[in-house]
């Protein structure tokens, strides 16, 4: 099965196709430019390079949030467009798990992915591989510990404090490192981008659903919808 995947959730961009277990290509910018501006940019320049066309393509997927706002929509957009006129079939990720996933499957701790939401509050939840012997797909035992949610900071790391002794904090983390080390002195910190092949593997053992169901994880407001209200 082919899966062209890409995320825009996040300050980066990246796209990736696989087919099976092997990587076909994957794309990733980091740039200031707005992400309507590169993301097809990106995309046909992946395209071209690896001698594929999206007609090829079995599944179409993309992270659906928590996240920018902007960039969830342009990510959904640009998937649902290649999905209804190609008429294949989509799957959603939450871009979270996404960016949980690479570290996830090869450790064993729990996993804590940080997006900032701004205002001192974040996008986050708990990740964490589990052993199943009766599924050993790596992508299907890479579960939730605690939703995704937006929350506080520091209302957080308290909780974290209570509950965990040790985590592994992944994403937007270097703005709130010095606060995390604060309390989990000795834990990891890794300043790191959602990779589209994550939201590949993730899709590749859900089960795809039609373009039409295909809808953006928001947990707050938008900054234009606050001001609007």
């Amino acid at each position: 099965m082919k899966i062209f995947a890409l995320d825009s959730c996040s300050k980066a961009i990246s796209c990736a196709m696989i087919e099976n277990e092997n990587l076909i290509f994957e794309g990733y910018l980091d740039v200031d430019e707005p992400h309507s501006v590169k993301l097809m940019m990106l995309i046909d320049s992946m395209i071209k390079s690896s001698d594929v066309t999206l007609s090829s393509v079995d599944v179409f997927s993309c992270t659906i949030g928590p996240g920018s706002f902007t960039g969830q929509r342009i990510g959904i957009s640009t998937i649902l467009g290649f999905a209804d006129a190609l008429n294949k079939p989509v799957v959603g990720i939450s871009s979270l798990q996404a960016l949980s996933y690479d570290i996830a499957i090869n450790c064993r701790m729990v996993i804590c992915p940080i997006l900032d939401a701004r205002n001192d509050f974040i996008y986050t939840a708990l990740y964490q591989y589990k052993n199943d012997s009766a599924n050993a797909n790596y992508s299907n035992n890479v579960i939730s510990v605690k939703s995704d949610h937006v929350i506080n900071i520091e209302i957080w790391l308290e909780f974290l404090k209570k509950n965990y002794n040790q985590l592994i904090f992944v994403g937007e983390c270097n703005k709130f490192q010095a606060r995390i080390k604060n309390i989990f002195s000795t834990s990891l910190c890794l300043e790191k981008n959602i990779n589209a092949v994550s939201v590949a593997r993730l899709a590749q053992n859900q089960a795809p659903y039609p373009a039409r169901q295909l809808r953006p994880i928001y947990l707050r407001k938008s900054q234009a919808d606050n001001n609007f209200s």
